[in-house]
């Protein structure tokens, strides 16, 4: 009996039993769900994820529990959780928000046009027990903001109607003006890309231009490598000089961009082309991908779209999980040791199998 018909056989609850037995999970096997929940009602939960953890955002109407009284109100609810969808704390904000980036801090974009910093503070009471509270850190205006909102680090990065501003510690450090406002902003090693219009434009920590270059999102970058769309549809790899190391035709349009140290994955809504960082092709699949999310890996690439997981690789499609009680959109992926990790919008987390591991069922291993 195959491996896969043999689980069938035997249910979810089995595959557990048999961990202990030598049983080597295979690609796409299941791993488990968390939540993450950031309370409120009204809109769509705002998403952001960082190595340090997750934050989720909820604006519009929200309850505020203060002593003995209930009050509701519009503002924006927040909740700060592990990457394994532990909590760590929550914050009340009375006003509604737009944006939400995750650094060292937490940053939201009001709707007062605002840029807000939350961080979570250890409180203990008075019979010694230890929690974490979120604060608000700082709050300060700027002229013009709107979304997108991104961060590094202690900096904020935010776009306006003439270009991008830096804010730190509640204070604008500079202001820069582009052609157009910035519709991707991308925060890299000592500073932000910019696409606005069909205009890329690199800008150092203290607001110098770098370089700028014909181009557009989405926008992807390595230690050694950013990667932009051009302005007819090609995948183009620029140093961190700016300077233009080559170019390739994406074949199937791009929707996003997904990197590895040594390799870069173009993806669009009919197929997935991977090419090594100097350009060349490694292979590509043409099909159908409802992708919305995609995270790179060293043996292909992980692509989730509503309701849908799957994993590509050199000889094509390796896996493909439907999550039958979940049609929400995917927000981000990373990987998770020989896991590949998805957060949907939803506020669900799921975790997957990468690839089967090289003993196989009942081995002995263990």
């Amino acid at each position: 009996m195959r491996r896969r018909r043999f689980l069938a056989a035997f249910g979810t609850a089995a595959s557990v039993g048999l961990a202990g037995c030598g049983y080597a999970p295979g690609g796409g096997d299941s791993h488990g769900t968390a939540r993450v929940d950031p309370g409120g009602l009204g809109s769509e939960p705002m998403w952001a994820v960082g190595a340090a953890g997750i934050v989720g955002a909820r604006s519009g109407r929200i309850t505020v529990f203060e002593g003995e009284g209930v009050e509701f109100t519009e503002g924006t609810e927040l909740r700060r959780a592990t990457r394994a969808g532990t909590d760590r704390w929550w914050h009340t904000y009375r006003t509604e928000s737009t944006a939400v980036a995750l650094g060292d801090a937490v940053y939201l974009l009001d709707v007062e046009g605002r840029v807000v910093a939350f961080a979570g503070r250890e409180r203990e009471d008075e019979d010694g027990r230890v929690t974490v509270e979120g604060t608000r850190l700082w709050r300060t205006g700027v002229e013009g903001v709107r979304a997108p909102l991104v961060a590094a680090g202690s900096v904020a990065y935010v776009a306006t109607d003439t270009g991008v501003a830096a804010v730190r510690d509640g204070t604008v450090q500079w202001r820069v003006s582009l052609s157009a406002p910035p519709e991707t902003l991308l925060p890299t090693d000592g500073g932000v890309l910019a696409a606005a219009g069909e205009t890329v434009v690199s800008l150092a920590n203290d607001g110098a231009e770098r370089w700028r270059t014909a181009g557009e999102g989405p926008l992807a970058a390595t230690a050694e490598r950013v990667y932009v769309q051009t302005p007819d549809g090609a995948l183009a790899a620029l140093d961190r000089r700016g300077r233009r190391l080559w170019t390739a035709d994406a074949s199937f349009g791009l929707s996003s961009i997904a990197t590895t140290a040594d390799a870069v994955y173009a993806v669009g809504t009919s197929g997935l082309t991977a090419f090594d960082a100097d350009g060349t092709e490694r292979w590509r699949v043409g099909r159908t991908l409802a992708t919305r999310t995609a995270v790179p890996a060293p043996e292909g690439a992980y692509l989730a779209g509503r309701g849908t997981v799957e994993a590509l690789g050199p000889e094509g499609r390796r896996w493909e999980r439907d999550l039958e009680t979940d049609s929400s959109e995917p927000v981000a992926g990373w990987l998770d040791g020989q896991r590949v990790a998805l957060l949907f919008d939803a506020g669900t987390i799921y975790w997957f199998q990468r690839t089967d591991q090289r003993e196989g069922l009942l081995s002995g291993h263990r």
